[in-house]
């Protein structure tokens, strides 16, 4: 049985691109950060060190803190009625909302 030339020319293309996409693969895999390291190793250790490398977390927080929408410092109990009245809020409102999200 004859096999159509144009079905030959198809099936070569075919074989070319993915043997093209092989070794597109094999040299990312060659360029992999760690040598003989797994590529997934070198992720999970990569992504490791970012978490414990905790500089970055701390500036950001520290930038965070330094904002005029959080207060780092404790207040009274009568100046936090105050600052409630102030937002219209009743006397235990946020108390028992944070209640009942705990009861949840």
């Amino acid at each position: 049985m004859e096999v159509p030339l144009q079905r030959l020319s198809d099936q070569l293309a075919h074989i070319e691109r993915e043997v093209s996409a092989i070794r597109r693969e094999l040299a990312r895999l060659e360029r992999a950060p760690a040598k003989g390291v797994a590529p997934l190793a070198a992720a999970a250790s990569d992504t490791a060190m970012r978490w414990a490398d905790k500089r970055l977390l701390r500036e950001k927080f520290d930038q965070m803190l330094a904002g005029p929408a959080v207060n780092m410092w404790p207040i009274g109990a009568a100046a936090l009625q105050q600052q409630m009245a102030q937002e219209r809020l009743e006397p235990n409102e946020l108390s028992q909302g944070l209640i009942a999200a705990r009861d949840e």
